[in-house]
């Protein structure tokens, strides 16, 4: 999985280190989705982990809450 995330965030780091702002956005989509995916997994295992994270889970995102799963 790190690899498959580096291969798909690699060029997005490259353009937003030489300055490229459009590159944010993509980014931003990327590592919500991330956060989406490893919240679900997470609660799937037995962890509470909207608890720990609440500016995320309060950030409009669709990431895992109470009932939503």
């Amino acid at each position: 999985m790190r690899r498959a995330v580096e291969r798909e965030t690699g060029p997005w780091y490259a353009r937003k280190d030489a300055g490229d702002n459009d590159s944010l956005p993509p980014l931003r989509r990327i590592g919500f989705l991330l956060l989406e995916l490893g919240f679900t997994v997470a609660e799937e295992g037995g962890i509470v982990a909207w608890a720990s994270c609440p500016s995320v889970v309060g950030s409009g995102s669709s990431i895992a809450r109470p009932g939503r799963l």
